[in-house]
């Protein structure tokens, strides 16, 4: 500290230099940016928005049979949910046992835990999450 404090006083007090701008080239145009595409801006009020949203055509949903599933058939539809679930913590077993309801709960973990044991799917952040392989 010493050192630093006699070069400091036998050399003066260090003043940074901003650098001087770059002088323009004559004959140079001025630097334009490109046009802003506004299709992607968000519109300026609901009825515009409404407007400029993307139109679904409605489809026709499935038909489903009228009464509860069971044996094979709930065990595609369960996998069908369980391969359609995009988080990366998988589907609940208590979300499918309210997607399938009119099964019994019991059902639906007997189908789930043989799905783990045909490696169709398997467990993820605990023993009720599942995701498809």
């Amino acid at each position: 500290e010493a050192a630093y404090a006699a070069l400091r006083l036998q050399h003066g007090p260090k003043v940074p230099v901003t650098p001087a701008p770059k002088p323009a080239a004559v004959g140079a145009a001025p630097e334009v940016t490109p046009q802003k595409d506004m299709s992607s801006m968000p519109a300026a009020s609901p009825a515009a928005a409404v407007a400029a949203a993307p139109q679904i055509s409605p489809q026709a949903p499935p038909a489903k049979p009228a009464g509860p599933l069971s044996g094979a058939e709930l065990r595609a539809a369960i996998l069908e949910v369980i391969r359609g679930e995009e988080s990366p913590e998988g589907m609940a077993l208590t979300a499918l046992c309210v997607k399938f309801a009119t099964s019994a709960q019991a059902q639906i973990r007997e189908i789930v835990d043989g799905l783990v044991s045909d490696g169709e799917i398997f467990g993820t952040i605990d023993d009720e999450h599942f995701s498809a392989v």
